[in-house]
């Protein structure tokens, strides 16, 4: 089916090329999410990158520089402890 703009194709990609040199440099133990801003929709992507690499030791966040000043300052990390999935320590 023909796409009137690949760009969304292009980021998704690179996104996962990432993702892949983290797992394979870091042995599976490191997450890799790409926050593409600090809005509502960059939101959305952090939740589904990060959760499904819930398990992982580490988290390497990228983010995208381009965008202007972040609309929401605070970052989105659950409170998460290592080894508990429930948070507590």
């Amino acid at each position: 089916m023909p796409i009137s703009d690949e760009d969304g194709l292009r980021i998704l990609d690179w996104i996962e090329g990432n993702r892949r040199k983290v797992v394979e440099i870091s042995g599976g133990k490191v997450a890799y999410v790409y926050m593409p801003n600090t809005g509502g929709s960059g939101y959305t992507d952090f939740n589904r990158f990060f959760y499904s690499q819930f398990d992982k030791q580490a988290l390497v966040q990228d983010e995208l520089k381009a965008h202007p000043a972040p609309e929401i300052p605070v970052l989105p990390y659950p409170n998460y402890h290592k080894g508990d999935e429930l948070g507590k320590p």
